[in-house]
This record gives structure tokens, sequence and C-alpha cells, in this order.
């Protein structure tokens, strides 16, 4: 029964992992066919309206949550939703979903300096060079001599908000440590959807005003069900189900499906390719993640 559940933690672990690597590939058809305001909106009013239903069903007690965790969870809502929402998508229109894919996967070389910078964590040894790998692989991402001057910029703009991007969605780790512990994964994940919803809102509906609904059709709706249930709701419950077996440091080694997945899927639904500075940049993204990963362990 044990190894049954360890192997149930460590498929839900996957296919979290593997939706946020899809996500990549379903926010830039997104932003080909939809307003981002507009599409972020809707999917953020439909896992609202899933994690109603759930905290209904599950009976879940809000009066534990205290003002200041209230504050805190309005902070995460704001920087690990909102803003990295509308950075992530708008380097969406000037970068592949590939390159996106591959540069959000620093997130455990980003996370590590900001807990360094914010919580005075130490960074050991092992940590530096996962960094240093990170950063290599970015400007070997960045790096394409076969585009022109106009499209390089635009490209490096792109990936330079879908990395600052990475930086805010640090936040949402960081200033969760600063909650209460009554305050369950749960809770975490709908006050702080209902919280970025409203936050939304104002821009929801301006994008919503000067829309043709007209060019509304089946595929959008489809696009925002993937980010409104999947990404949003199934794929943050499968996560912190997971890891009530499984490890974080151990969950970090398989962060590296993100970027494998956003490859992949870009590959063959997008049909991007990538060069040789971009698949060797790749490459050390994926022993940063590994050496970051592996000292997380040895701790």
């Amino acid at each position: 029964m044990k190894n049954k559940r360890i192997l149930l933690a460590y498929s839900q672990l996957v296919s979290s992992l593997i939706i946020v690597g899809g996500a990549t590939v379903v926010g830039k058809l997104l932003t080909n066919t939809l307003p981002i305001f507009l599409s972020n909106g809707l999917s953020l009013i439909i896992a609202s309206f899933i994690y109603l239903f759930l905290l209904k069903i599950n009976k879940i007690n809000l009066s534990v949550i205290t003002k200041k965790d209230y504050f805190i969870l309005f902070l995460i809502a704001f920087f690990g939703i909102f803003l990295y929402r509308i950075l992530f998508f708008y380097g969406l229109k000037f970068t592949s979903a590939s390159e996106a894919g591959i540069i959000s996967s620093t997130l455990p070389a980003v996370f590590g300096i900001i807990s360094f910078i914010l919580l005075k964590e130490k960074i050991k040894s092992k940590q530096i060079y996962g960094i240093i790998f990170s950063v290599i692989g970015i400007l070997l991402i960045n790096f394409n001599g076969e585009v022109a001057i106009s499209g390089l910029f635009s490209r490096i703009f792109g990936n330079f908000l879908i990395f600052f991007s990475v930086i805010i969605g640090a936040l949402f780790s960081i200033l969760s440590k600063f909650l209460s512990k009554k305050v369950t994964p749960m809770m975490i994940s709908s006050i702080s959807t209902f919280f970025s919803t409203l936050l939304l809102f104002p821009l929801f509906v301006y994008d919503g005003i000067y829309f043709s609904f007209s060019l509304f059709n089946f595929t959008s709706l489809m696009l925002i069900l993937y980010y409104g249930v999947f990404v949003s709701v199934i794929s943050s419950l499968l996560w912190f189900d997971g890891l009530t077996v499984i490890s974080m440091s151990t969950a970090g080694v398989l962060t590296s499906l993100i970027p494998i997945t956003g490859i992949f899927l870009s590959f063959i639904i997008l049909k991007e390719t990538l060069n040789l500075y971009q698949i060797i940049g790749a490459f050390f993204v994926l022993i940063s993640i590994f050496i970051v990963s592996k000292e997380n362990r040895s701790n």
C-alpha cells in the first residue's frame, strides 16, 4: 500500500508538471487569439468558482486565517498570479513558447537567490554553480545569429519579461513562508485566486468592452478552460497532494519536465524549432536544476 501511495504521488507530481509545461504553449496560442486581460480574467473566474465549490464540499474553515495572513495572501495574489501572468503573457507575445518554457525552469536557482536576499538563507557552493549554469543557459538561449536585429531585440525583450515573471513568481513560495501553519495549501490556492481575480477584473472588463466576441470560438473556450481548470486548479491540487508524500527536494528534480514538455509540445503543436545555441542553453538550464536539487537532497 505504501509503495502504491508513493507511486501515486510521483504520478501526481509528474502530471502537474506536464500541465505546467503545456501552459506555455496554451499561453502562446491565447496571446494570438484573445486579449491578455480577457483570457486571463475568464480563466481566473472559472478557477474561482471551482475553488468556491471545493471549499464548500470540503467544509474548509476560513476563520483560522488571520488579518496578517490575508495581507500576505493578497501579496501572493498580486505578485504570484496577477503580476506574474501579465509579465508572462506579454513575454509570450515577443518570444517562443519553447524558450519561455526553458527560461521558466530557472525557478529553483532564482528561488535560491531570493531566499538568500530576503530570508538570509545561506547559499551553498552547489547552488552557486547552479545559478551560474542558469545564467549561461539563458544567455545562450537569447543568442541567435540568424535573426534580424529588430527580431533579436524583440525576442530578448520577450525573454526578459518571462525571466522577470519567474522572479515575481518565486515570491509566491517565499511569501507563503510567512503564513501561519493553520493556512493550508487549499486555502492559499483558493484565496490567492480570489484576490487575483478581483485585481484583474477592471482590466478584464476593459478588454471585454473593446473585444469583438464574434472572434471567440470553440478553440478559445478550450484554451481558457485549460488555464482555468487544469493550470489554476488541477495542477496545484496534484502538486500539493503529491508533496505530502514526496519531499520538496526530490520534487525539484522533476521540474526538468517543464522545459522538456514545453519544447516537445512547441515542436508538435506550434512547429517551433530550436537552434544549436538554444539547445545547448536548455542543456545548461537542466544541469542547473539537477545541481540545485542535488544540493537540496544532501541537506
